[in-house]
């Protein structure tokens, strides 16, 4: 579970950063939906949805999910062929749950920041570093990860607001 659990954690990041942030012939409705769409109307310091009716800009459709696990049928496929029948729906259940997490951890950061779960600590960490992600400056190269920013920090694309203050502020705040 671990090693399917950092696998998805990587596809997140590879995907967030190749196909949702630049136009991909196969899918542009997927850019099209995520950067002009999600990141025009969230942005870093305005970040919560104001009714129900704006789920459609943070969650996965429907159809996305279904699509999801479309494509982990070939390797789970794959294992339960070579004989690891248990090991192929441990891979897929593994595999789904880490999309339903990506889902709700995504939702609950563009909830208001006084919601029950918008004050829990690690919720307040986690949504912070969303939010970086939505600093127009930064959404194209910086914090990809959604769930945790594992493959963010493994690959140097993770960035603090200190980070990301302007040297000015930066030494007027020490």
């Amino acid at each position: 579970m671990p090693a399917v659990w950092i696998f998805n954690n990587i596809n997140e990041w590879r995907i967030h950063r190749d196909i949702l942030h630049r136009r991909f012939p196969i899918a542009p409705v997927l850019y099209d939906r995520h950067t002009p769409e999600h990141h025009m109307i969230y942005v870093t310091d305005d970040m919560a949805m104001r009714n129900r009716r704006e789920f459609r800009l943070v969650l996965i459709p429907a159809y996305g999910l279904f699509l999801i696990f479309v494509t982990l049928l070939p390797l789970t496929s794959l294992i339960w062929f070579v004989g690891l029948r248990n090991l192929a729906l441990l891979y897929l259940a593994t595999s789904m749950g880490y999309v339903v997490s990506y889902e709700w951890l995504h939702l609950s950061y563009h909830l208001p920041h006084d919601s029950r779960i918008g004050r829990l600590g690690p919720i307040r960490m986690l949504r912070r570093h969303h939010a970086i992600h939505h600093d127009p400056r930064l959404m194209q190269r910086y914090n990809f990860n959604v769930t945790i920013p594992f493959w963010d920090w493994i690959r140097g694309t993770m960035i603090r607001d200190h980070e990301r203050m302007p040297s000015a502020r930066r030494n007027a705040a020490a």
